[in-house]
């Protein structure tokens, strides 16, 4: 389909793609519309096959102008949608009437995994990427290995463009800082280190405002609250 299309247009086509002129804007006027409306495997299909390797194959002199305007639509749309969601998870889940009908079952782990999906492009975004690079037939493919701890990583060229982005690290922050108290320690565990690596950046960059320290500070106590010391 077309976002396999667009999701290897970067790879095959490389710098020619990302300099189409307006690129961002007609993603954004095309693809990226009604992301809300959704379901939640398609939206998690969407970030896998076009979002991710849109953005990994960007080539770092076009980040202003390919990938920065859509991060900052893509960035809040997504924490809206998914803190929405979770925040339907929660009530359920305190609600302990010990008894959920099979489709809200079925919502949940739907939820669950586009968190984590997000929350790895997320990683993608904001550190360095490794490629390990393979023979094909057709063409060269590249495997981009993940960071295992985005803590032990420096933060990528993008990302530091990102946490300086008035439009996108607001979002980004709330996302991952909220994640920690979020009914997944799988999840939790994941947005560990963006917690940590967002929060070192903004320390090197002096941005840490009192504000912002008693967020973090909230947000880390309602983790532990959530899943324990653990």
């Amino acid at each position: 389909n077309s976002c396999h299309i667009l999701g290897n247009a970067g790879q095959c086509l490389g710098y020619e793609f990302y300099m189409v002129p307006n690129l961002a804007k007609l993603l954004l006027d095309t693809v990226f519309t009604n992301l809300q409306y959704l379901p939640d495997f398609r939206t998690k299909t969407f970030i896998r096959v076009f979002v991710k390797p849109y953005v990994q194959h960007c080539p770092k002199e076009c980040y202003s102008t390919a990938v920065i305007p859509i991060l900052e639509v893509l960035i809040p749309t997504f924490n809206q949608i998914l803190s929405t969601k979770w925040q339907t998870i929660l009530q359920r889940v305190n609600a302990e009437d010990g008894h959920e009908e099979s489709q809200e079952v079925v919502e949940d782990h739907l939820t669950r995994q586009l968190t984590k999906e997000f929350l790895d492009l997320l990683v993608h975004i904001t550190h360095e990427k490794k490629v390990v690079e393979t023979s094909d037939e057709m063409c060269e493919e590249e495997v981009i290995q993940t960071p295992t701890n985005p803590r032990d990583e420096a933060m990528s060229c993008l990302g530091l463009l990102c946490m300086r982005d008035v439009n996108i690290y607001p979002s980004f922050l709330m996302f991952v800082f909220s994640s920690l108290s979020w009914s997944d320690t799988s999840v939790a565990n994941r947005a560990t280190g963006l917690c940590y690596s967002a929060l070192k950046q903004f320390h090197a960059d002096r941005n840490t405002t009192k504000e912002l320290a008693v967020y973090f500070f909230s947000s880390v106590l309602k983790g532990l609250h959530a899943h324990g010391q653990h």
